[in-house]
């Protein structure tokens, strides 16, 4: 009889050769710590390779993975994506991956020493085709770090529960995931097509296929936001328009929360314009923004007082940031037919 693929777990005996792909465009200030965090993982060395896939960056980057590969003895590979686009560089990556499990980092993260090693032993153990963890949002200025802050709480991504969950279990999506590459023959690549989360689809196909996803806390890696409001609010707005192609492509993979930001960016204006024709309408609107202020300048102190960086102002200013470009971006996406690019 033939054995289902989905119950096909690795050997606890043997350590597998683990593949990182990391996509990268201009990160020369990151992606050193990143290889570093890599090569010293309490992981048997000779069982890790690395492929960067660079998008034709204009700053040093390039080289710094080069000079990497001249001087260590880990198996680091540079492979070039000119049409620098986000998962036909996942994709460089993975067809060209000898390894047995395929871990997606991302160029601006460092992780723990354990990362691979409790990652393998979830897929080994709790016999699922996809393991991730927990992402701590780390900055170098009050305002990259208070936007770190506001990305890390219930209150700012309430759907990505990877960002605060305290307990392990199965999950609908993870940051970073390290997967067994058969799953990659099961559910397909990385969607290429389109302006879509490429990451969020995939994991999507994986569940809809019958797959689990499995989520531990102890797994943690690091991550460095934007560092300015401005470019903040264009990652959001991309963020929206992204999940507005999932939707649109599978008729499902969002939850109601998803829904409630667009909504409101919708209804708010809306309802102002009928209150200067019936005038109870504007007493809603105030108390729904009123409401929201409340809420946002709580969630903002809770999670200064939780986190103990950053600043509960700016932490406010980066909720409000987030949910108007992400629902900015979620209405744009949903307008719109395609797009050509997926730059993240």
């Amino acid at each position: 009889m033939e054995q289902d693929n989905r119950d096909k777990v690795y050997d606890s005996k043997q350590s597998p050769l683990v593949s990182f792909v990391i996509p990268m465009y201009n990160e020369a200030e990151h992606i050193q710590p990143c290889l570093d965090s890599i090569l010293v993982q309490d992981y048997p060395k000779e069982c890790i390779e690395i492929h960067v896939i660079d998008g034709v960056s204009s700053d040093d980057s390039a080289s710094i993975v080069e000079n990497y590969i001249s001087t260590s003895i880990a198996q680091i590979f540079l492979h070039n994506n000119p049409k620098r686009k986000t998962p036909i560089s996942l994709n460089i990556g993975i067809q060209a991956a000898q390894g047995d499990v395929i871990i997606i980092l991302g160029a601006h993260t460092e992780i723990d020493s354990n990362f691979v090693r409790l990652n393998v032993n979830n897929l080994n153990q709790n016999r699922v085709w996809c393991s991730g963890g927990t992402q701590i949002n780390v900055g170098k200025t009050v305002l990259q770090s208070s936007i770190g802050v506001a990305m890390s709480h219930w209150f700012g991504m309430p759907s990505a529960a990877y960002r605060y969950r305290k307990k392990a279990g199965y999950v609908n999506t993870v940051v970073y995931g390290a997967y067994k590459k058969e799953v990659f023959n099961e559910v397909g690549l990385f969607e290429e097509i389109g302006f879509m989360s490429e990451d969020a689809e995939l994991n999507l196909r994986i569940i809809k296929g019958g797959y689990k996803i499995y989520y531990d806390p102890k797994i943690k890696s690091r991550y460095y936001p934007r560092k300015t409001l401005i470019t903040f609010f264009k990652q959001m707005y991309n963020y929206g328009i992204l999940r507005s192609q999932i939707f649109k492509k599978h008729g499902s993979g969002l939850l109601w929360l998803h829904f409630l930001p667009p909504l409101v960016i919708v209804f708010i204006p809306l309802m102002a314009i009928f209150s200067l024709i019936v005038q109870p309408i504007k007493l809603v609107v105030l108390v729904i923004v009123l409401l929201y202020v409340i809420i946002a300048a709580f969630s903002a102190l809770n999670a200064f007082l939780i986190q103990k960086k950053g600043n509960p102002f700016l932490v406010s200013i980066a909720f409000l940031s987030m949910h108007i470009a992400w629902a900015l971006g979620f209405l744009a996406g949903t307008l719109k037919r395609n797009s050509k690019s997926n730059r993240k």
